[in-house]
C-alpha cells in the first residue's frame, strides 16, 4: 500500500481542521489569555492565513513517528512568544485523548 492510500487517522483529521477560531474558543473557556509576562499587554496575535488556518510549527519528520503541531502566539507591543500545543487544546476540547 503506497502513502498515499494510507487511511488518515483521526488525530489527523483533527489537526488538519484546527482554525484560528478553535483556538479562540479554547481560549475563552478558560477565562482568555492571561496579560504578557514582558510587558502586561493584553495585546496577541498569531498569524492566520486567509482560509483560518494559522501558521503552525510541527517537529521534523525524521525527529519522531508523532506529528505535533505548535502554535506561536505573539504579543503585538513586546513580541513576547507563547507556544500552544494544537493536539493537547483538541485532547482538552474534545475530549478524545491521542494515542
Amino acid at each position: 500500500m503506497s502513502d498515499e492510500e494510507q487511511p488518515v487517522s483521526e488525530r489527523v483529521r483533527r489537526l488538519a481542521a484546527f482554525k484560528w477560531e478553535t483556538f479562540v474558543a479554547h481560549a475563552e473557556s478558560r477565562g482568555g489569555l492571561n496579560p504578557c509576562e514582558g510587558c502586561g499587554a493584553n495585546d496577541w496575535t498569531a498569524s492566520v492565513q486567509p482560509n483560518g488556518r494559522p501558521d503552525v510549527l510541527s517537529s521534523p519528520m525524521y525527529m519522531s513517528e508523532s506529528v505535533y503541531l505548535i502554535m506561536p502566539v505573539t504579543c503585538g507591543k513586546c513580541g513576547n512568544v507563547r507556544m500552544f500545543n494544537v493536539g493537547m487544546m483538541l485532547n482538552k476540547d474534545d475530549e478524545v485523548r491521542d494515542e
